[in-house]
């Protein structure tokens, strides 16, 4: 969520209809979702639908889910959600100049090993989202990414 803890807080004393933040959950995000259900819960009322949204690649080789996905590291600059940014080329820009490798494949399922797509799943689960929605943004390989999670993914998470 851009604006971390801050604006969990607020949506969580806005209540259904305030303010929709939405940007890919990153590192601190449990501290975002408890921040959002202690502001419900201090406004008298049940916290709403907590969605947390993460990208995933698949291909032959995780070096490749990375090379095919790069383009999608705008998705994770905060100040394309917090600032009026609508230009394509300055989102994709922005994602060049802001994230890392490192950071992209630390934030986003980049990898051919259904486990990791499990693991970083649960992850997000464990954070406390009631719904975990998962953007494929596979270059390399879109329909052997819908393969993997239909066959391995999801399985693997409903057992």
């Amino acid at each position: 969520m851009a604006g971390g803890r801050r604006a969990g807080h607020v949506a969580g004393l806005a209540g259904p209809g305030g303010e929709r933040d939405r940007a890919p959950l990153q590192p601190g995000g449990d501290r975002v979702v408890a921040a959002y259900r202690q502001a419900a819960e201090e406004a008298g009322r049940e916290p709403g639908e907590i969605i947390l949204q993460g990208i995933a690649a698949a291909a032959d080789s995780d070096d490749l889910a990375l090379q095919t996905s790069r383009e999608w590291k705008g998705t994770l600059v905060d100040e394309n959600y917090a600032e009026d940014i609508a230009d394509p080329a300055q989102v994709g820009e922005l994602g060049k100049q802001n994230v890392s490798d490192t950071k992209f494949k630390m934030m986003a399922m980049l990898s051919a090993d259904p486990g990791a797509h499990v693991r970083q799943i649960k992850a997000m689960q464990a954070m406390g989202a009631t719904a975990v929605v998962v953007m494929n943004v596979s270059g390399a390989d879109p329909v052997g990414t819908l393969r993997l999670y239909g066959e391995h993914v999801l399985p693997a998470l409903r057992g």
